[in-house]
């Protein structure tokens, strides 16, 4: 894995904790799923949309996995990059270059490309 893709797997993993920690809090919206009839074969527009955003989110929770994996200084120093929402530290520079070695070979380890 490429430190190119690592950093996108950790936008797609920012932007999805983002939106749905908010929208599970506050519990905003519709559902993103509901129960209806389908026929088989059947494609709408969107089809290819909807496919690829429900592959970005089977990613960011896999990513998710990676990152809650981490121990203690290296997962809250991913957190504090990405999120702003963990204290800062002396060693958190070097906490954060060391996660991003260990999510580079988590992610290999799992195949992720």
């Amino acid at each position: 894995m490429t430190l190119s893709r690592l950093y996108w797997y950790l936008e797609n993993w920012r932007d999805y904790y983002k939106v749905n920690n908010v929208a599970q809090e506050m519990q905003l919206g519709y559902p993103k799923e509901s129960l209806m009839l389908q026929s088989g074969g059947g494609s709408s527009v969107d089809a290819f949309d909807e496919m690829y955003d429900a592959m970005e989110v089977q990613l960011a929770i896999t990513f998710d996995a990676l990152i809650d994996s981490l121990k203690f200084p290296h997962r809250d120093a991913i957190h504090h990059q990405w999120l702003g929402n963990a204290k800062c530290w002396p060693t958190h520079e070097m906490d954060y270059s060391d996660a991003l070695d260990r999510l580079m070979r988590l992610a290999d380890k799992r195949g992720m490309e």
